[in-house]
């Protein structure tokens, strides 16, 4: 009886630790949203400073186009490059982003949410000159293409959803080298038999909400990758050869979070990691393994004045944190009538 008091004070205490650290006084504020950008999702660090933010438009029904904008060191959002529509859905649907190591601009296509089964594409944007002089499909056939990285020469990709009955689901992590992707001949891809399958992932779910396999996906300055599964609320780290095949995988954390969604490793050696589910961004140390969960707020709060709605991705630049609030109808979340970036100051 004595062990168990002791065990649930210790609780308490770390409970009360865990919300005196992410409820620190770092000043926030909002970045709103031009009117005809709404869902915002994945976001990329330029060579040249600028934050690359894909605009997925699902919230507001795609009454818009989707496309990618730039944020300057100001702040300032501007158009970067409208997205090529799917012949099939008629929409294009980005959610990750990511700097291929060929300079140009790749963009997991999601068109789930345009109602194919399995029409979701790569997208490559050609850069020349600070400037998207071309944007066509390089990889067809994925279910649902949700987070995107390089590493190695390749560009990895995570479908979420491939294998959905029965409780573990499945989905993937997709590996293709940049050097063999062609937009005239686009790689189609098959499910979890496909030759340029990485790893196959398996999830444990609990709830609908938390029904997503592997999701958010990045790389560091090593090379290794790191790879997000949703529903499990975990991240694995894997260690890649010359060549981009997996040497060693670790799990790092597991049930710290309520979900795992985008994640990004800045050049502090930290993994900002979004909680989709929990409505917070949290931020792991890759050298000592210290957790903080650095902003948090309620679901269904406004996003504005730095709350969060939705996070799905958080990339930091300097200083400063932002974060994009997905903000559409997806559990626990519901759509609000504020379309914005949240930014935390960090010390």
């Amino acid at each position: 009886m004595k062990n168990t008091k002791i065990k649930h004070i210790i609780t308490i205490a770390s409970a009360a630790l865990l919300l005196c650290a992410c409820n620190e006084k770092r000043h926030a504020y909002q970045i709103d949203l031009p009117q005809d950008c709404v869902t915002p999702d994945g976001m990329a660090l330029g060579g040249d400073g600028n934050i690359y933010l894909s605009i997925n438009q699902l919230s507001g029904k795609f009454a818009n186009r989707a496309k990618i904008v730039k944020i300057d060191a100001d702040d300032k959002i501007s158009d970067f490059v409208v997205l090529p529509v799917s012949p099939e859905t008629k929409v294009a649907s980005p959610m990750g982003v990511c700097f291929g190591g060929d300079g140009n601009l790749y963009i997991a296509d999601n068109q789930m949410f345009g109602g194919a089964k399995q029409g979701s594409r790569i997208l490559r944007v050609k850069i020349k000159d600070g400037k998207a002089v071309s944007c066509a499909p390089v990889v067809e056939g994925l279910k649902v293409a949700n987070g995107i990285a390089c590493a190695k020469g390749k560009i990895f990709l995570t479908d979420c959803m491939i294998e959905m009955q029965g409780n573990p689901i499945k989905s993937a992590v997709y590996a293709f080298d940049i050097a063999k992707l062609d937009e005239n001949n686009p790689v189609k891809v098959n499910g979890l038999n496909d030759p340029h399958v990485f790893e196959v992932i398996s999830t444990k779910w609990t709830s609908p909400e938390t029904q997503v396999g592997c999701d958010g996906i990045c790389s560091d300055a090593q090379g290794n990758l790191y790879v997000a599964n949703f529903g499990e609320a975990s991240v694995t780290k894997y260690v890649l050869d010359a060549g981009g095949k997996a040497v060693s995988k670790k799990l790092l954390f597991k049930g710290r979070t309520k979900s795992c969604d985008g994640l990004h490793v800045d050049d502090e050696n930290n993994l900002w990691v979004s909680d989709f589910l929990g409505n917070a961004v949290a931020k792991y140390n890759l050298d000592n393994g210290s957790f903080e969960v650095v902003k948090a707020s309620k679901v269904g709060v406004l996003p504005i004045n730095g709350e969060l709605c939705a996070p799905a991705d958080a990339i930091r630049r300097g200083n400063k944190l932002y974060i994009s609030n997905m903000n559409t109808d997806m559990s626990p979340h519901k759509t609000l009538p504020a379309h914005t970036l949240s930014v935390v100051v960090l010390d």
